[in-house]
């Protein structure tokens, strides 16, 4: 069986928040958020806590790859 996700870089203002809504209308089975860019970590980090990531049977980070 193959898991189909979704990626919240896939979103044009790459909003966290906006990618998990979208990716539960599709109804993925698998997110992944995030943080391409250094400056995009931060606010990845802050929406953790307050995300609802349930009805997902996987979930990835992609952070950065490089930081400064």
């Amino acid at each position: 069986m193959h898991i189909i996700g979704f990626s919240t870089g896939n979103i044009r203002d790459r909003a966290i928040e906006t990618g998990v809504a979208f990716a539960r209308r599709v109804e993925a089975r698998a997110i992944e958020l995030s943080a391409l860019r250094e400056r995009e970590l931060d606010h990845l980090t802050a929406a953790l806590d307050r995300l609802d990531l349930s009805g997902f049977d996987h979930v990835s980070v992609h952070a950065p790859s490089r930081l400064e």
